[in-house]
């Protein structure tokens, strides 16, 4: 679960039964939106908002980072299954510093 701050929208990552994954974007009343990320997301584990509005999702399937605009928009990837650098071999959260530097909690690497 992430906030934007600045639209107060609430993101949080979910997955069906299918074990196919969206972020669905909440107004701060709790009703819905929009949901997105349907055609790139598997099993989403955490969601953050840099100081922009882009929205990062960890999906913790492909040890992926996935990113939105503030409309759900796909913008770019990064990540994947491995050990070198840029990889994730076992994702478990992920963060946006106030620089805008993108963090991930690597478990798999130690990182």
């Amino acid at each position: 679960t992430a906030v934007d701050r600045q639209s107060e929208s609430i993101f949080v990552a979910v997955t069906n039964q299918e074990d196919k994954g969206s972020v669905r974007m909440y107004r701060p009343d709790g009703s819905l939106v929009r949901e997105f990320g349907e055609q790139q997301l598997d099993w989403p584990q955490s969601v953050a908002v840099d100081i922009k509005g882009n929205i990062f999702v960890m999906d913790a399937s492909t040890s992926q980072v996935n990113k939105y605009d503030r409309n759900g928009n796909f913008l770019s990837k990064f990540g994947g299954r491995g050990g070198g650098n840029g990889r994730l071999l076992d994702p478990f959260d992920i963060c946006v510093d106030g620089l805008g530097r993108v963090i991930v909690a690597d478990l798999g690497n130690n990182r």
